[in-house]
């Protein structure tokens, strides 16, 4: 199950749906009620690899030629792969 999943049966966004799995106080009692009983049901656990690299990445949007394949940024080696890096 994902939290794609969790919005079209609980009938509320994904952005609300991830409101209420991130604690958001942004989110109506009702919303929050019915979204954690479709959790419940589910036994719906987040993804941690997803979390850890929404976290850890960046988006590159560059499409000069001349851009490096690997750049340093703050310390951390930063490797270009399709326009997407990876810290």
């Amino acid at each position: 199950m994902t939290i794609k999943d969790i919005a079209r049966e609980s009938g509320y966004a994904v952005g609300t749906v991830s409101r209420v799995l991130n604690n958001n106080p942004r989110v109506s009692e009702g919303a929050r009620r019915k979204i954690l009983a479709v959790v419940a049901q589910h036994g719906y656990q987040p993804n941690a690899n997803a979390k850890h690299l929404k976290q850890h990445c960046l988006l590159y949007t560059s499409d000069a030629a001349d851009d490096p394949l690997c750049v340093e940024i703050g310390g951390h080696r930063i490797i270009k792969k399709k326009k997407k890096i990876t810290i």
